[in-house]
């Protein structure tokens, strides 16, 4: 009679399972560190909280022009448009 065969709970990981789950937590301990290299930096320039935004505008039809109306007290540095009716429309 033949012994029926079973799947052990644990099995041990494939070689390449182990070299790819290296390779994960190297990565991901990398940008960890990294990341808290970069937050401990200081900033280039501390600017007012009053200070104007310095905005640019990709797209200038429908919906966006409603949106470059509402912050034109902002700076507005640059606009950009596929067609140059709206870019000139909202240049205006």
């Amino acid at each position: 009679m033949k012994k029926p065969t079973t799947t052990p709970a644990f099995r041990k990981p494939s070689p390449a399972a182990s070299a790819n789950r290296r390779r994960f937590l190297k990565t991901t301990s990398a940008g960890i560190l990294a990341a808290g290299v970069f937050s401990e930096l200081p900033a280039a320039e501390s600017t007012s909280a009053n200070s104007k935004l310095k905005l640019l505008c990709v797209g200038t039809a429908n919906r966006a022009a409603a949106d470059i109306d509402g912050v034109k007290s902002q700076d507005i540095v640059g606009l950009c448009d596929v067609d140059k009716n709206y870019l000139d429309r909202a240049a205006s």
